[in-house]
């Protein structure tokens, strides 16, 4: 889906202009190149190096008042989060001083809701959350994960997906709903 590359092109171009030189920058390039190289195509979201797509909110006014409660994404080496929707009250990412979900520390920066910006971060070490709202939002979260790169670094899981995938699984008939 050409959506999903042109995120994946204003996310590079994010951490290559944006992200100062250090050794966090380092290791998310390599984790990037690690995906790209490693981890086969169909476990990336339209063959960028995003490697998990989770849909935040239900866009609905009947399911009333929703939020996401401060937290750490430990395993999420790089995030882009597209925010959709006109909520009729709050929504607004906030980002806090402290260490974990039970030391969330104080409210250091909150972005307003707007539809169609995209936040770029690493949020592994960052408290988040999204305050409570009202009435339509809803966020596509694009992740490189820990996990999933790791996985296939080791030869031994790589080879173990070959044969998965020379069983012909997943094949272009498989289609799951919830």
């Amino acid at each position: 889906m050409i959506f999903f590359k042109d995120v994946e092109k204003l996310a590079l171009q994010f951490i290559y202009f944006c992200i100062p030189d250090c050794k966090q920058k380092t290791i998310l390039q390599q984790y990037i190149e690690y995906s790209k190289s490693l981890v086969p195509d169909e476990l990336r979201i339209s063959n960028t190096f995003f490697t998990q797509l989770s849909l935040i909110g239900d866009m609905s006014y009947q399911s009333g008042l929703q939020d996401v409660r401060p937290h750490v994404d430990a395993d999420d080496i790089f995030t882009a989060i597209i925010h959709l929707g006109h909520p009729i009250k709050g929504g607004n990412l906030v980002i806090y001083s402290g260490n974990s979900k039970k030391n969330c520390g104080q409210i250091i920066k909150q972005y307003t809701f707007k539809h169609g910006n995209i936040h770029f971060g690493c949020f592994m070490n960052v408290v988040h959350a999204v305050e409570p709202w009202y009435g339509h939002r809803g966020s596509f979260s694009l992740n490189l994960k820990k996990s999933m790169v790791n996985f296939f670094k080791d030869e031994s899981n790589s080879c173990h997906y070959t044969c998965y995938k020379n069983m012909n699984y997943p094949n272009q008939d498989h289609f799951i709903i919830n």
